[in-house]
């Protein structure tokens, strides 16, 4: 039996069972009420009636059981409720998963296997004697290319994902030189975009030092300026700031594409978090890397957050820890 209708089912027979007991729970708990309120009437009106009343209710030891039985009830049922809910967010969790896997194998991985398959039939018509142009054939290569670079990459992300989830990513921190990074990262990133006519502009970039380790930034800027061209328009500008202060740096990347739905905002930094109007720009994107933004970030002591509105563009905001001693110039 596969392993996904295993956790289903144990899930729900877990779940069932949970309920049950604490059904039981609630008619034991409601039976002693109801004696508990008969014992302590009755109690009430023989004890009361002297002036050690009180004092000889509480010590009597049926009315201290009886007491000691309803808190014993009460804590179990709250147990038993926390164990439910953790268990359906548990069950909600894996689903969510199964569901994020499926979409990224059918679109990352099912488009470019449509095209692997394609090329190599007309290429193979090719191959058997049908006249077919050089530039057919190249155009047939760089396809399949681009179908293998799209599978590296998801590839890529998704073990990043398992070394952010085991734990095995770690940040070194050492004085790194903001602007230098982010002069050197628009460079790269600049060189991958020309074919959009796009531009990256460094709109302030105040000098400062981070205690970060410089491939943890590498790494983020990379991946908001490559989300940013990708959902820009061709000819767009793409900007970037920086502004120090005592206790940290704030990074900033702005584009003018498509922007995020205020309602869809919360989920962009969970894992396969995708705006309803991605696939306009992006129809196989995995919704990972702001996911891995976020995790790697908090990673290094910083905060990243995003506004957007959509059709206007978006503002991807992260701050990391400056390098204190040298601000301060100790």
């Amino acid at each position: 039996m596969p392993t996904s209708i295993l956790l289903r089912n144990s899930g729900r027979r877990a779940i069932a069972l949970s309920l049950v007991v604490g059904l039981m729970v609630m008619g034991l708990g409601w039976y002693f009420w109801v004696r508990g309120q008969m014992i302590l009437r009755e109690e009430l009106r023989t004890q009361l009636q002297n002036t050690a009343g009180i004092a000889s209710l509480l010590i009597n030891p049926e009315v201290v059981l009886l007491l000691v039985v309803l808190l014993s009830i009460v804590v179990i049922a709250l147990i038993q409720w926390d164990s439910v809910q953790r268990r359906m967010a548990s069950a909600a969790y894996i689903s969510d998963e199964r569901s994020g896997l499926l979409q990224l194998t059918l679109h990352r991985l099912g488009t470019p296997l449509t095209i692997f398959k394609w090329s190599l039939e007309s290429l193979g018509d090719c191959a058997v004697g049908k006249d077919c142009p050089i530039e057919e054939v190249h155009d047939h290569i760089r396809q399949m290319q681009q179908g293998i670079g799209s599978m590296e990459g998801i590839i890529k992300q998704l073990l990043e994902v398992e070394k952010v989830e085991d734990g095995m990513v770690t940040n070194n921190p050492q004085p790194t030189p903001v602007c230098r990074v982010i002069e050197a990262t628009v460079q790269e990133v600049a060189n991958e975009i020309k074919g959009r006519k796009q531009t990256i502009s460094i709109e302030e970039c105040q000098e400062a030092t981070a205690s970060i380790d410089p491939e943890i930034l590498r790494g983020v800027l990379r991946e908001l300026l490559h989300n940013a061209s990708t959902f820009s328009p061709e000819g767009s500008e793409i900007r970037i700031s920086s502004m120090g202060r005592r206790s940290h740096i704030v990074i900033a990347v702005k584009d003018r594409g498509c922007g995020v739905p205020a309602s869809e905002q919360h989920r962009m930094f969970q894992k396969f978090g995708r705006a309803s109007n991605a696939h306009l720009s992006d129809p196989n994107g995995a919704g990972l890397g702001l996911y891995i933004c976020r995790h790697v970030i908090e990673l290094a002591g910083g905060k990243i957050d995003l506004e957007s509105e959509e059709g206007n563009g978006t503002t991807v905001t992260f701050s990391i820890p400056a390098n204190e001693r040298r601000e301060t110039g100790g």
